[in-house]
């Protein structure tokens, strides 16, 4: 681990105007642990906005592609109806002795 701080998590020192909560300082006080729980969830909000502009072109591209692959279905089973018919009869067959066999036992 490296010996640098990250820079996303605010310094560890005392809060303005209050007392520090370390061992050598006696008990941990409700200020001191506020201060904590504040510092704790400011890095944590701003984590998730980091995280939630990151993922919405990921989001925005998977979209994209369920929708081409939808239309590709739905041009196939217009195509070629009793081939998806079939299709979708040995899915289910399948899907049922799988099920069925777990019954079994």
């Amino acid at each position: 681990m490296s010996t640098e701080q990250d820079a996303t998590i605010p310094p560890g020192g005392p809060a303005k105007g209050k007392a520090n909560a370390d061992a050598s300082n006696g008990p941990v006080t409700e200020a001191a642990l506020a201060d904590l729980i504040n510092r704790v969830e400011a890095v944590f909000r701003e984590g998730l906005k980091a995280l939630g502009a990151q993922s919405k072109p990921l989001i925005e591209n998977a979209e994209d592609q369920l929708d081409a692959a939808q239309k590709a279905v739905s041009d196939q089973v217009r195509n070629r109806p009793l081939t998806a018919t079939a299709m979708a009869l040995g899915v289910g067959v399948v899907i049922g002795v799988l099920l069925s066999t777990g019954r079994r036992r």
